[in-house]
């Protein structure tokens, strides 16, 4: 489940995402993914590039609830890795656990 909460109308209002259910770990942390219906994902690449395109920069919180959450911090960056450099746009985020590992209840 992902959840998108926009205070819409209130100027500089902060946007906040949560996503709650599975995650699974890739080569490295931009490779993680959040599992989607269909056999699908949303990766941290993924999820930066969209933050990227927003014409009007603002606050952007995570909350990461699944397996292998800690990938998620790579939204951080541009494009999702580390080699975009840090983002312009104010990203901070809340993980459940480092990219590596599962999260509490899963084992």
């Amino acid at each position: 489940m992902v959840v998108v909460i926009d205070a819409a109308g209130q100027a500089g209002s902060p946007l906040l995402v949560l996503f709650a259910g599975h995650g699974d770990r890739g080569e490295s942390p931009s490779d993680n993914v959040f599992a989607l219906w269909a056999n699908t994902a949303l990766t941290p690449i993924d999820v930066a590039t969209g933050l990227d395109t927003v014409a009007a920069p603002r606050q952007v919180r995570l909350v990461v609830s699944t397996c292998h959450s800690g990938g998620f911090q790579e939204v951080l960056f541009r494009g999702g890795t580390p080699d975009g450099g840090v983002s312009p746009q104010d990203r901070c985020g809340l993980f459940s656990t480092t990219w590596d590992r599962q999260a509490s209840g899963c084992t």
